[in-house]
């Protein structure tokens, strides 16, 4: 699996992290894929306090996702957010996120199920995973 960090991270004093995991496809070509790198990312014997999954848009992911990063977040003190999913069909990203906040519900800090949310006109959309790692 390639993992790409971006350690251009825009305020100084924020311990985040920013990666790029991003597989592309139609919702059911990549469905499974997806609820397996979560499930690796977000096992217990790797830290991991909580975990949330949205959506974010732009043109640059570091950028997209670090919008993002909002109270909601930082209060649950989540410092990795890592880009899993990438499309410009916003209602691709939409079903990805509603299917997987269905999946994972009990084991998530969203609040609400997903794919709500604005619309868009950024040309990139980005399903993430946040979460919040010990040490």
């Amino acid at each position: 699996m390639s993992i790409d960090e971006h350690p251009d991270i825009y305020t100084p004093g924020v311990d985040l992290k920013i990666y790029d995991a991003c597989v592309t496809g139609g919702r059911h070509e990549v469905v499974e894929k997806l609820r397996r790198k979560i499930s690796g990312f977000s096992q217990v014997d790797r830290n991991v306090r909580a975990m949330y999954i949205g959506i974010a848009s732009g043109e640059d992911v570091g950028r997209a996702l670090w919008r993002r990063f909002d109270d909601y977040k930082r209060e649950n003190n989540i410092n990795e957010m890592i880009a899993v999913y990438r499309s410009t069909s916003e209602r691709f990203c939409r079903d990805i996120e509603r299917d997987l906040t269905e999946f994972y519900d009990s084991h998530t800090l969203n609040r609400t199920g997903g794919g709500g949310g604005r619309r868009t006109l950024q040309p990139y959309k980005w399903v993430y995973l946040a979460l919040s790692r010990l040490g």
